[in-house]
Formats: structure tokens, sequence, C-alpha cells
């Protein structure tokens, strides 16, 4: 039924019925295909259709994958965010006499540190018994040494807390205007300007020793420039005094017990008597011209790991015609001996 009012027609719209009436009537019947071609036709429409359902399953296993791929990439993340990479190592324990432990982070438990592979991470803590000693290797070059009855944190490759006890530090004779390391007290922090030096913190009294170089020390917002052959002490109650110290006085001797030995496979007389009058802090003299040429040219057997300084300044000289005598205990005067 024609849905369309006769006065909806208009004279446009009744010649358009009349030209497809007669575009139908002039067609005549439609002929069937040929079965070949709707063969032809429905195949490629079937290959077709395959071929779409092929891309739909295709993209959907990328999708998947994709998925799966992320899902293990967070996976793996969220792994290697709960388990924190393994410590960086800033020292390694080269000495250590009698009783020293160690400590790592927050945990409570404290072991035996060994001078055979003794590794230390920041965070490594560190306490000597009454009898106990120990001298570390920080990065390189750097010589940390720990006095008896000493507990300190190594917060990093150039900073140490110490909590009480003694250390000694040693930069290197041929260390730069620049600070290599920093100790922290509560009573103060020291750093260094290429230098020897001690730090001692007792039940709130701090004492500062320089043996070479300079050293700052700050208190809130007050610094003290030690020199070498000073000591500064610093009270319970915040007053300083200053003193001289001989860079050979008995005080040092302690150190000289975890010192780092020399490790040159060709080590010379010369750089023996350097490293012994370093360590000992005498200054040494030849009692004969042209010695001192003799001593860079002679070269020792052996090793004087483990000795003290003038241990082996006794063993290793007695392989050679050399001698030494101790002059006004701040000298060493070396001979050709009578060998």
């Amino acid at each position: 039924m024609d849905n369309t009012s006769q006065s909806d027609r208009s004279p446009e719209r009744e010649g358009d019925d009349d030209f497809i009436s007669t575009l139908i009537r002039n067609a005549g019947p439609l002929e069937e295909p040929p079965s070949a071609h709707y063969e032809a036709v429905l195949a490629a429409t079937g290959a077709a259709w395959q071929r779409k359902v092929r891309r739909r399953r295709l993209n959907r296993l990328v999708f998947a994958m994709a998925a799966s791929a992320l899902v293990a990439a967070a996976l793996f993340g969220l792994n290697t965010t709960r388990h924190d990479p393994a410590p960086m190592r800033v020292a390694r324990a080269d000495i250590v006499l009698g009783e020293v432990e160690v400590g790592h982070g927050g945990d409570s438990r404290w072991a035996p540190l060994s001078s055979s592979g003794g590794e230390l991470s920041r965070g490594s803590r560190l306490r000597s018994g009454p009898d106990g000693a120990a001298g570390l290797l920080l990065g390189d070059d750097l010589s940390l040494r720990l006095a008896a009855d000493t507990e300190l944190l190594i917060e990093d490759l150039d900073r140490i807390r110490l909590f009480t006890g003694a250390v000694y530090v040693d930069t290197g004779s041929d260390a730069g205007a620049e600070s290599r390391i920093e100790i922290v007290t509560p009573a103060g922090r020291v750093w260094d300007v290429g230098t020897q030096f001690e730090v001692r913190y007792l039940t709130d009294a701090l004492t500062l020793r320089v043996r070479e170089g300079r050293v700052i020390l700050e208190r809130e917002d007050e610094q003290s420039h030690g020199l070498a052959g000073q000591q500064i002490d610093v009270d319970s109650l915040g007053r300083v005094t200053r003193t001289a110290v001989d860079t050979y006085s008995p005080e040092w001797q302690w150190v000289q017990a975890v010192a780092p030995a020399p490790y040159a496979h060709d080590l010379t007389v010369r750089e023996l008597l350097e490293w012994v009058a370093r360590e000992t802090g005498r200054s040494i003299q030849f009692a004969e011209p042209g010695l001192a040429t003799r001593t860079s040219r002679t070269v020792l057997h052996g090793n004087p790991h483990r000795l003290r300084p003038m241990e082996a300044l006794a063993v290793m000289l007695a392989t050679t015609d050399l001698d030494y005598t101790i002059v006004g205990e701040g000298e060493i005067l070396v001979s050709g001996g009578s060998r």
C-alpha cells in the first residue's frame, strides 16, 4: 500500500517512476548466471572470508603475546624492585688484629672481620674489642685504621661515622687540595686537605691530631684548622685547646701495627725507606754521598707485609750491605754498613 498521499506526488516524481518502469520492461526477465561463474564467485568470496578470519586470529594472537610480554615485564620489574641490587664494595680489610667484627645495614648480627677478602660495602658497621685493630683500604689507596674499642659506620667511600674510639687516616703523600674523606662524630665533623690525621671520640670529648697536611674541624657554625704537628682537644663543654705533637711521638705507635705495606714486586731500598719514614714520622738521612742513588738502584727480595715498619726495615736491610741507626728519635741514618 502506497502511504504517499496524492498531494505529495509532484510531476517530477511521476516522470521518474515512468522512466524506471520502462527500463524494467525493456530489460526482460533476468537470466540465471552460469554455474561456473557462480562457483568462481563463491570460491572467491569464501577465500576472502577465510583470509579475514585468519587475519583476526593473527591479530588476536599478536595482541595476546604483547599482553603477555607486558605482564611479564611488569612482574620482572616488581621482582627487581623487591630485591635490592648487590651493594657496591667501597673498602676491604687489609690487616685485622685481635677481635674485630662487622655488621651490615639493620642486621643486628655481628661476624668476625677477615683480612683475607674481607670486603665492605656502604652501610657496613665495624667494632673492635680491647685487643682489636684493623687496617682498611678505601677505594684503591686511602688507608683507614681502627684502634681498639672503636665502633664506626662506613656511610660511603668518603664518609665515616665514628661512634666511639679512634681512627687514623692516610690519604696519600701526593694527595691534592681537595678533601678525600670526612669523619663525622657527635662532637663535630672533620675533613682533610691531603694529609695524615687521627680522630678520637670518647665520652663527649674529641681529639684531633694532625701528622701531615691540614685538617678542618667543624662544630656547629665554628671551624678550626689543624696543621701538621698540632693536636686539638674539644672537651664535653665545647672548650678548645691546642698543643704540639711530634710526628714520631708514642701517640702514633698503634697505627704502625695495621699499616698497609708497599706491594711493589721489585721494591727498592729507597721505596722501603720512604714507606718507613711515612709510617713512623721520622726523616731519612744518608751518612755518605751517593748513598741515596745507590738505595734507588738496590732491589729487595721478599715483601714486608705483616711486619711493622721498623721490623721490616731491619729484616729487609739484613739482606743488603746497608745499615741504619736511630738518631734523636726523629731521624733514621742510613750507612753503607760493615758487611
